[in-house]
């Protein structure tokens, strides 16, 4: 299930890119591994990770059971995709970057909207300066089945646009739905054919909204070296692999500083505050849905830690998934106290490597092969629970959860829950992580989102007599669920957390009594 950098590997069929050994490219393994030292060490975590230098990944590892060939929801580093769908058609002169915003959804213009709303351009989109007071989060919209595009112009305007900076998935989704109204098609669909097929990326999925307009600003759900390659194309001017994708100007305006020394206001999981609220945060800058960041590099970002870092002083890009917190900065200053200050270094790249750097690049490459998500466990199931069956009606709740069934035999488990959305089943085993398809409800801790089918890998064991768990990774997703059901004669109770989310991270305990 994973797959790791070796000194000799070939390029990946299901990627195309090149592979080499650190020390090839003047990098000390060492500091990789300390980076991943430090990753255990803060308890942070990681689902995949890339590292690419100078024209080969010269590491890269997935936590099993994450793997290189399954796609990740990737948040907030979304933008940058749909930027780049904008790019495309700007390069073809098919939009103008001051065109006004109003003028391709006059039927959604309020008969009262203010006059700041007229003078809101594609260009403040792409910038998050559209004037607006706060900013929309995917998590605010997701659950709204009417027009989203009315919804934005319904937004009260404080600023005039281009005076602040206000991050807002909002603008994202409107920059979805112009290029769909100019082009008759989605951004994916767009981009298919002058961005996906050309960089090898395949099954990219990307949501829909209610309005049939992909989401802009999140939703997409992709291949970490997809991600990597979107940086990749970026760094090199538009170019890839001898063919101009993209204009030299259009990467160099998106990835450039449009905006310098901006804030972000405080995230409340829906909504960015005005960024001259309390507990606002300062940023090196922003291009066209592009970050800024220290030492001319430059980002797509999402949610939970998705990330592509550009490093064009160093000709480096670092992909990497993951299921961390909302705003948190460890695992970026652990890569710039190992991997950066080792490219700071600026060692030679050595075609021959010395016998100690073959064997640490050896060591490295073996321990990204055998990553794997540290997660409480064991095989041994009591006598008395070698086969153990219950159903339990739950006692009245805010979720609308009525019964719970569970049934174990053998190496399977199966739980079952039934809520005002119908009966959702989880298949775990015993012994290993087991493959399947739930539509278990679970929006509240997974920032909104509830697709009708989603891919689970279950896992199950007994940590008493009475005490079951189960670990659930909704795979494609940032999102683990820990289940623990425990058992007093007819009595039962249901806890469930998560290990990340944008706003609560754990269900009230319920209590149940066997039926």
């Amino acid at each position: 299930m994973n797959s790791a950098m070796k000194p000799d590997s070939k390029p990946a069929q299901f990627d195309g890119l090149e592979r080499a050994a650190p020390a090839t490219r003047g990098i000390d393994a060492e500091a990789i591994e300390a980076f991943l030292d430090g990753l255990e060490q803060e308890g942070l975590e990681l689902h995949s990770f890339m590292f690419w230098k100078d024209g080969a990944v010269i590491a890269e590892g997935w936590w099993a059971p994450y793997a290189a060939e399954l796609g990740h929801m990737l948040h907030s580093s979304v933008k940058s995709f749909v930027g780049t769908g904008v790019g495309l058609a700007v390069d073809q002169g098919l939009i103008p970057l001051d065109a006004k915003v109003v003028d391709f959804f006059p039927e959604h213009v309020p008969a009262d909207a203010p006059p700041a709303l007229f003078q809101m351009t594609v260009r403040h989109l792409l910038t998050m300066t559209s004037g607006h007071g706060s900013g929309i989060s995917g998590g605010e919209w997701r659950r709204l089945t009417t027009s989203w595009i009315a919804a934005f112009f319904k937004e009260p305007m404080v600023y005039a646009p281009g005076e602040r900076f206000v991050y807002c998935s909002g603008c994202s989704y409107m920059l979805a739905a112009i290029l769909q109204k100019v082009t008759g098609e989605r951004v994916r669909d767009w981009m298919e054919p002058r961005f996906f097929a050309p960089l090898g990326i395949q099954d990219l999925a990307w949501d829909v909204g209610p309005e049939g307009v992909n989401t802009g600003g999140n939703g997409i759900r992709a291949k970490t070296a997809d991600l990597l390659k979107l940086a990749l194309v970026h760094m090199h001017g538009g170019a890839w692999q001898g063919r101009q994708l993209l204009s030299q100007a259009w990467t160099a305006a998106a990835t450039g500083a449009q905006i310098k020394d901006i804030v972000i206001g405080h995230f409340d999981g829906k909504r960015y505050a005005d960024p001259s609220a309390p507990g606002a945060e300062k940023r090196e800058g922003y291009g066209y849905q592009w970050w800024r960041g220290p030492d001319n590099t430059f980002t797509a970002s999402g949610l939970f830690g998705q990330h592509a870092i550009a490093f064009p002083d160093h000709n480096a890009v670092i992909a990497f998934t993951g299921g961390i917190a909302p705003r948190e900065k460890r695992v970026h200053r652990l890569l710039r106290e190992h991997i950066v200050a080792d490219m700071q270094r600026q060692r030679a790249p050595s075609a021959a490597p010395t016998a100690q750097a073959v064997r640490a690049d050896a060591a490295l490459a073996q321990r990204l092969a055998a990553l794997a998500l540290p997660i409480e466990h064991n095989t041994s199931i009591p006598a008395s629970r070698a086969a153990f069956q219950g159903s339990y009606a739950v006692e009245p709740n805010d979720d609308g959860i009525t019964g719970i069934a569970i049934d174990c035999a053998g190496d399977r488990c199966t739980f079952t829950l039934t809520d005002g959305r119908g009966q959702h089943t989880v298949t775990a085993s015993f012994s290993t992580w087991t493959d399947g398809q739930t539509s278990m409800t679970g929006w509240q801790l997974h920032h909104s989102y509830q697709p009708e089918q989603t891919r689970v890998f279950a896992r199950a064991f007994w940590r008493t007599e009475n005490e079951l768990v189960l670990d659930w990774i909704f795979i494609e997703t940032a999102f683990r669920d820990h289940v623990v059901c425990r058992f007093d004669g007819k009595d039962m109770t249901y806890d469930r957390r998560v290990n990340t989310n944008s706003m609560r991270k754990e269900m009230d305990q319920l209590s149940a009594h066997s039926s």
